[in-house]
C-alpha cells in the first residue's frame, strides 16, 4: 500500500492530490424560523423533525440521478 492514496501532478496513480470526482450540491427550499430565545424541546424536536423529512425528500428525488445505485437508503441516527 502506497504511503499516500491520491492522485499525482505529473502522473496518476500515486500522489496526495484527491481523484477527480465530481461534487454535486443540491439545496433544497428554506425552512422558515423564528427566533426564540428559549426554544422548548418540543419546538427543537419539531423544526428537527422538518429538516430530516426534508433532507429524505431531497435525498429520493435525485438519487437516482447521482447516486452509482439507484436503490440506496438515507441513513440518519
Amino acid at each position: 500500500m502506497p504511503f499516500s492514496h491520491g492522485r499525482g501532478i505529473f502522473q496518476y496513480n500515486m500522489g496526495y492530490l484527491p481523484f477527480r470526482k465530481p461534487v454535486n450540491t443540491i439545496v433544497g427550499k428554506p425552512i422558515k424560523v423564528a427566533q426564540i430565545s428559549k426554544p422548548s424541546q418540543e419546538v427543537i424536536n419539531k423544526y428537527h423533525d422538518l429538516y430530516v423529512k426534508s433532507l429524505c425528500d431531497l435525498f429520493y428525488e435525485h438519487r437516482e440521478k447521482y447516486s452509482e445505485d439507484p436503490n440506496v437508503e438515507i441513513v440518519i441516527k
